[in-house]
């Protein structure tokens, strides 16, 4: 990238934090810019491929479909925890401190080998207990059974992205999201043409996103199967990972419960129309939040200091015009794009929670990377965020349908966030 464009942007920076805070922009921060800069740009094109995925999904398969599709992607995400999302964060720290490139591909090696050991379990759960769950969440027993299946091409693609985010291999990450977007809209497109673009077809075409996508940390892998099977790293890997596996299953539970309750008191259509309005909003938050937290949370892993800890506060402040914005003008393109009614009362809350959410995970992920102590603290603010949600929704859903949902999220957004600032000034 050119100097003149990384000076730019380095300069409107510091001018901006310095209006903003009164004081010089962080060093911490500026340092970074660059990389960021290459890094954020392709992830923005990764994204925009990917919110164009989502939404011609949505416009293929309608409401209904749709909603049933949605379920389908938030269970195997959940259950694809268990398998690779705690332990993958714990592998990350540990890789972020490591100054070797072989106990790196060590620690890899045994990440590799408690993924696999969980991944028998989750699967042989799930398919033992299948008509149990799948009674409950009113699926029928194909779609369970994709369900299962879904679950495993995730969690590959999961562990492929986490495995370069550890060794901070951009290039590769983007590589791995790029090749689920693009192969994604590709697929779909063609069964358009077909004429066989339902709900099942197009499920087979997220197989095919997540299989090929999940190659693209092939190489790590490999390097890491030579070394044969490495147990050092299991214990750190299993004692970290297992708080942030907690928090994961409830952030994610926090995230799919409203869909999940919506599915069962109103139906699948109601899903569909709930998920675009959340896509359109909260859906771009989220790819901007994970861009940051993505190039960041290696940083914050080696901040002893707490450099990062100020930064990470102001920073938080400075993204509430930002975020509402962009929620508005970007979220409102989205719905029409979908072409399903705008839900006034559901955008406005979904937008506020967008702000508000940003916040709470910025200040969250910090927290995680601080150790197994700090990590605890997180977990509070999502169980937090987890009981609000589920109260809220469930006392309201008869009578306000999905616009329930949005008020749910961002009461219990505000609750996670008034938890995580009283925790810190108890801690002072």
């Amino acid at each position: 990238m050119p100097h003149s464009i990384i000076r730019a942007v380095r300069q409107t920076l510091s001018h901006l934090w310095h209006l903003v805070f009164r004081e010089p922009a962080p060093e911490a921060v500026l340092g970074n810019i660059e990389r960021f800069l290459l890094f954020g740009i392709g992830m923005v094109a990764v994204k925009l491929v990917s919110a164009v995925a989502q939404i011609l999904v949505g416009r293929v398969l309608g409401a209904a479909d749709y909603g049933r599709l949605t379920v389908v992607l938030l269970l195997a995400g959940y259950f694809a925890v268990p398998i690779v999302g705690g332990w993958g964060l714990a592998f990350t720290r540990i890789a972020a401190q490591e100054t070797e490139a072989k106990a790196r591909l060590a620690a890899l090696n045994s990440l590799l080998v408690v993924s696999l050991i969980l991944c028998l379990l989750v699967c042989g759960t799930l398919f033992a207990l299948r008509d149990h769950w799948g009674g409950w969440l009113s699926l029928d027993d194909r779609l369970v059974q994709w369900t299962i299946a879904t679950t495993l091409l995730y969690a590959g693609w999961l562990l492929a992205r986490q495995i370069a985010q550890a060794f901070q291999a951009w290039r590769t990450y983007l590589a791995v999201e790029m090749i689920l977007a693009v192969v994604l809209v590709a697929v779909v497109l063609a069964l358009v043409l077909w004429g066989r673009a339902d709900l099942y077809p197009v499920l087979a075409a997220f197989w095919a996103a997540y299989a090929l996508a999940g190659l693209g940390a092939a190489g790590f892998v490999v390097r890491a199967a030579r070394l044969g099977v490495v147990l050092t790293y299991i214990k750190p890997i299993v004692r970290h990972g297992g708080f942030m596996l907690l928090t994961g299953l409830v952030t994610l539970s926090t995230y799919s419960l409203d869909r999940i309750i919506l599915h069962k008191r109103l139906g699948p259509e109601s899903v569909g129309l709930y998920q675009a309005h959340f896509m359109a909003t909260f859906g771009i938050v989220s790819a901007l939040l994970t861009i940051l937290l993505t190039y960041l949370f290696p940083l914050f892993c080696r901040d002893d200091n707490g450099g990062w800890q100020r930064s990470v506060g102001r920073l938080s402040l400075l993204q509430y015009p930002v975020t509402i914005a962009i929620s508005v003008i970007v979220g409102q393109f989205a719905i029409w794009l979908y072409g399903y009614p705008l839900s006034v009362p559901l955008f406005a809350c979904l937008v506020l929670f967008a702000a508000v959410q940003f916040h709470v995970q910025m200040k969250a992920w910090y927290l995680s990377s601080k150790g197994a102590d700090a990590a605890l603290v997180a977990l509070g603010s999502q169980l937090t965020f987890l009981v609000l949600n589920a109260m809220i929704l469930l006392f309201l859903v008869g009578r306000l349908g999905i616009v329930s949902g949005g008020v749910a999220l961002l009461a219990a957004a505000l609750g996670s966030l008034l938890y995580l600032v009283c925790s810190e000034r108890c801690n002072r």
